[in-house]
């Protein structure tokens, strides 16, 4: 009987690691490259400061629709998201594929 609940635990703790990244990681590793594209392309300084705060890309909201693995560390996920920007507020659903590094998730191609 230890067996049995002993091989539960770790099936599910292998299930719970293949699942790829949670909706909240997907946010956190969208807005992060977003903001960091923007700061590329504006630069620095108070001009450019108020530049980003107009031309700045927010995720409001970002749900997986679901992820299949994609390689090593990778999964291709479909996500939903809410992003405005100085155009307005978009829904939009895209594939996007989402790679583990030792600082987090980051969307990549």
């Amino acid at each position: 009987m230890k067996n049995v609940f002993l091989c539960l635990a770790l099936a599910g703790l292998i299930v719970g690691c293949a699942k790829g990244p949670t909706d909240s990681e997907m946010k956190a590793a969208l807005q992060k490259t977003a903001d960091a594209t923007m700061a590329g392309l504006i630069g620095t300084g108070a001009e450019a400061k108020q530049l980003g705060d107009l031309a700045k890309i927010q995720y409001l909201q970002v749900k997986s629709l679901g992820c299949k693995s994609d390689g090593d560390h990778s999964y291709r996920c479909d996500v939903q998201m809410e992003v405005k920007s100085m155009v307005g507020t978009q829904n939009n659903t895209e594939s996007i594929r989402f790679i583990k590094t030792d600082s987090g998730w980051v969307p990549g191609r």
